[in-house]
């Protein structure tokens, strides 16, 4: 199996790619982002660069920090879902990993 770092536009286009991929379940109730023998997620959603200001007085934070651009999932699986390579990013270090998965 292979981990793929993957930065979707955003949350609305990653669920529509889940969908399109099979890796959302229905039970007619609601939705749910699925793992199974084939693949694992792990969703992200924004991550934030190191970049807030805070009073070194208080701790209290004057400049909060910024988004990186998109929104963002790990995905282990032997075989990338067709089109996904777009989305393919490659983080140095990754912000979170699958355990076992080298830092």
């Amino acid at each position: 199996m292979n981990t793929y770092y993957l930065r979707f536009a955003s949350e609305q286009e990653a669920l529509a790619e889940f969908d399109s991929a099979g890796y959302i379940s229905t039970d007619g109730y609601s939705s749910v982002i699925t793992a199974s023998v084939d693949h694992a997620l792990d969703v992200v959603g924004v991550i934030y660069n190191d970049d807030a200001v805070y009073d070194p007085a208080t701790g209290d934070i004057v400049t909060p920090p910024t988004p990186m651009t998109g929104w963002h999932v790990n995905l282990k699986t032997a075989t990338l879902p067709d089109g996904w390579a777009q989305h393919v990013v490659v983080p140095t270090p990754p912000h979170r990993v699958f355990a076992g998965d080298p830092v």
